[in-house]
């Protein structure tokens, strides 16, 4: 009887356990489950919050590489961290012109490349991996420097590509990095200076004695639209982290004055 006793509790110890052990998988599922889903609307959230911050910030009426600086910002138990990139730093690739996308790294030199671009229509920048004459490499080496959203190219946040092939000559590009980034020689601090409208990029620059190629080139530019202050389409890269884990992440492409979602994928 001792025997049979000793088996029985046995079994109900190993039931107990196997019930035990489900209970928590179920626990674990129900957390992560509710983790996933607060991440989601923590993002969604952030993004739709960032027209007020840039609204109430000191240049509200431009965007800047330090608006755009790196945040942490907490979420309830979830910490979300964010890295900002303004896709108006970049060439618009859909409307560029023949002569600018020439200019561009890993297609100049290519004549089939570039009318092939110039040619196609794209509704993302991905599209460039359907043309003929793209490689991976070329493609890799142009992707960072191009986008399909926006009408301009906004100078407080260009990379030094987009401002080359805008025509801007190498010594000029020198020129409005170093004014942009203050007196610290970093840009995205808060000593930055700031065009606030596009009629100060050539009075502000000139102290720096532009050539009249120089001022000529500037000039074509603001009064054409194609170099500005602002912009229309911030990238928002969130990772949505709980202690070290990261529960989601996603990179969404949205209007910075309106919050208004154009782009959205998990990554």
């Amino acid at each position: 009887m001792l025997f049979v006793a000793v088996g029985a509790l046995t079994i109900l110890s190993i039931l107990s356990l196997g019930t035990t052990a489900g209970v928590v998988q179920q626990i674990k599922l129900a957390e992560s489950l509710k983790n996933t889903q607060v991440a989601l609307f923590a993002a969604s959230s952030l993004v739709k919050a960032m027209p007020a911050v840039f609204a109430h910030d000191p240049t509200p009426t431009v965007v800047t590489a330090y608006d755009l600086r790196t945040r942490e910002i907490p979420f309830g138990d979830l910490v979300l961290d964010v890295k900002m990139t303004d896709e108006q730093s970049k060439i618009n690739i859909e409307q560029a012109e023949e002569g600018v996308v020439a200019r561009l790294p890993g297609v100049a030199g290519s004549q089939s490349l570039v009318d092939e671009i110039v040619a196609k229509a794209m509704w993302v920048k991905e599209d460039l991996l359907l043309l003929d004459s793209m490689t991976p490499e070329t493609y890799e080496a142009l992707s960072g420097f191009v986008t399909t959203y926006g009408n301009n190219v906004n100078i407080h946040t260009a990379t030094e590509e987009a401002l080359s092939a805008l025509g801007i000559d190498g010594g000029l590009v020198s020129k409005i990095q170093s004014h942009l980034a203050g007196s610290d020689g970093e840009p995205g601090t808060e000593d930055d200076a700031v065009f606030f409208s596009p009629p100060e990029i050539l009075t502000g620059l000139d102290v720096y004695g532009l050539t009249q190629d120089q001022k000529t080139t500037l000039g074509n530019l603001v009064s054409s639209g194609r170099l500005m202050t602002s912009s229309e389409f911030v990238c928002y890269e969130i990772a949505v982290k709980k202690g070290r884990r990261t529960v989601r992440s996603f990179e969404i492409v949205a209007s910075p004055g309106s919050g208004d979602i154009v782009s959205w994928q998990e990554k």
